[in-house]
């Protein structure tokens, strides 16, 4: 059995003036080690500490404008438009479905398809937009088309003012139209007299029973005449087929002025 004298590290004693090597610098190594130690936590609590540059950084960039952290004042606007604008349509949602009664909830047999539900839907929208497109293009179908001037009749012609009625007689002249032409200022003339008090006009009677009519009132006898002219002139191209040239035309816009100058002041 080897004794405690005999082992390898305690053949010198502490009395002895030699030492071994790390009893010689066993203070060094330990202050090389408290050393790293100390390094060692200084770099773990730097490591730790949080970085103030960054917040710091970013903080400047916000203030001078470059950067933007937060919502600007328009989209934060916006966004609370919106929100009142949703509280509203929900309130008016609420107040629409408190004026009709609740449905009965279905009875959990009563099962109905969602899918049925649109194909019933599309079908009735379907079928409404045939009908209305059926009865629009019946309404346009029987629409009557738009008669040119020549083809309007007499009875239409007396709704028309008379100055209108001399302006459409001078484009018929000017296109070589004498005979519609004629037509237009004859129906002018008589619009004209019932316009100055003349008359009373009744198309339910023909020219001749007014200008008999006509006859029978003293204060209009120099009417009679130069009317007479006139009406024996259209009835002969209205309902003669005479001819009618620019010099026809010109004679009767002659005796419409000598009318026109018999006639009472408006």
């Amino acid at each position: 059995m080897v004794k405690w004298k005999q082992l390898p590290w305690n053949k010198y004693r502490r009395d002895d003036r030699k030492s071994t090597f790390m009893q010689k610098y066993r203070w060094h190594l330990t202050s090389l080690f408290l050393l790293i130690c100390y390094a060692g936590v200084r770099a773990t609590a730097a490591a730790l500490t949080p970085d103030e540059s960054a917040p710091r950084t970013i903080s400047q960039l916000e203030s001078s404008g470059q950067i933007q952290t937060g919502p600007s004042a328009l989209a934060l606007w916006w966004w609370k438009a919106m929100r009142q604008l949703h509280r509203w349509w929900d309130a008016f949602q609420n107040w629409l479905g408190s004026l009709f009664p609740e449905t009965k909830p279905l009875s959990p047999h009563a099962n109905v398809s969602p899918m049925w539900i649109k194909v019933l839907f599309v079908s009735a929208l379907v079928l409404v937009l045939i009908v209305a497109a059926v009865l629009l293009w019946r309404i346009w179908k029987n629409m009557p088309a738009p008669e040119p001037d020549g083809d309007l009749g007499d009875e239409e012609l007396f709704l028309l003012p008379p100055e209108e009625l001399r302006q459409r007689a001078g484009r018929f002249a000017a296109e070589g139209n004498y005979r519609e032409a004629l037509r237009y200022l004859y129906i002018s003339m008589l619009m004209l007299m019932d316009a100055r008090g003349v008359w009373h006009y009744d198309i339910n009677r023909t020219n001749w029973e007014h200008i008999a009519q006509l006859s029978h009132e003293a204060k209009r006898m120099d009417l009679v005449v130069p009317l007479s002219d006139m009406t024996r002139r259209f009835d002969r191209v209205r309902y003669g087929n005479a001819a009618c040239d620019g010099g026809d035309w010109e004679r009767f816009q002659s005796k419409y002025g000598e009318l026109e100058a018999l006639l009472p002041s408006p």
